[in-house]
């Protein structure tokens, strides 16, 4: 996923976002604030085959969008307790 490159993607068909993650540090990737026309279907992470406890994986948005155009998805990494995010992303993604 590249934050200059926007996705692709069509009306009402469902697309992903995944990011790198470590839940195990206790930081976790969410999205901060939608636009509209953009609903998040489901969230989940996922480890690589034979990962052992403690591996990094992926965190991985399911999306859908109900109207074309260019829409900026921010995604922040924090602990759940803390305030103050220790990363931001924005993913732009087109839809036609």
């Amino acid at each position: 996923m590249s934050e200059g490159t926007p996705l692709e993607a069509d009306r009402g068909k469902p697309f992903t976002i995944e990011i790198p993650s470590a839940p195990t540090t206790g930081y976790k990737w969410q999205i901060q604030e939608l636009p509209e026309a953009v609903e998040l279907r489901a969230s989940e992470f996922r480890v690589k085959p034979n990962a052992e406890i403690g591996d990094s994986g992926t965190q991985i948005f399911h999306l859908a969008v109900s109207q074309p155009g260019l829409y900026r998805i921010d995604l922040i990494c924090k602990r759940p307790w803390e305030s103050d995010p220790v990363e931001h992303k924005s993913v732009y993604v087109r839809v036609r």
